[in-house]
């Protein structure tokens, strides 16, 4: 199956809300109302998983252990 064709800012749209909800998450699992540098973590990898996943990895420049 071949991926839809995207455009950049629909990707980045797509992975914002990827790394949004996958850090939201993780902070309602701490118990949090307001992110921690591990949910910001949390986002970070979202996002990156997100843009390769659509095929924009070429625009990952950062890696979080």
């Amino acid at each position: 199956m071949s991926r839809p064709d995207l455009t950049l800012q629909a990707a980045l749209r797509i992975a914002h809300s990827a790394g949004t909800d996958a850090a939201n998450r993780s902070a309602r699992r701490g118990g949090r109302s307001a992110w921690s540098d591990t949910d910001r973590d949390a986002a970070q990898r979202a996002t990156e998983t997100a843009l390769r996943g659509l095929g924009f990895g070429q625009f990952v420049t950062s890696e979080v252990a």
